[in-house]
């Protein structure tokens, strides 16, 4: 993220978050210190998706480069949590309307032949 302070933050709220990622940040936190921290990190100007995913991109073109093929295959697979009783709290994805919770997701993996 170019900032040594918000990539350790960054850090830190992955590894609060790793054992189980459905927790909320307070559920995921040990202390109050931790939990305001978090909020502090993503309330930052500087805090955005594009940021947090700087590191990842620029790892992943640098692998990209240092092969001689790259093939991306793209997938979009629809998710239907509508019998999963543990599911029943996501929010946003439900649909008022046909009280289904659903989410699409475009994934795209790549691949390589390895030397």
């Amino acid at each position: 993220m170019g900032d040594t302070r918000l990539n350790k933050h960054l850090s830190n709220i992955l590894s609060s978050l790793r054992s189980d990622p459905k927790n909320s940040i307070p559920c995921a936190n040990k202390t109050w210190a931790e939990t305001f921290a978090a909020y502090g990190f993503i309330e930052n100007g500087k805090v955005n998706f594009d940021s947090i995913m700087s590191g990842h991109k620029s790892a992943t073109l640098e692998r990209i480069k240092a092969q001689p093929v790259v093939l991306i295959p793209q997938d979009t697979t629809f998710l239907n949590f509508a019998t999963d009783l543990e599911s029943k709290e996501m929010g946003t994805l439900r649909r008022k309307e046909t009280n289904l919770i659903q989410s699409v997701h475009y994934e795209k993996h790549l691949l390589s032949n390895p030397h």
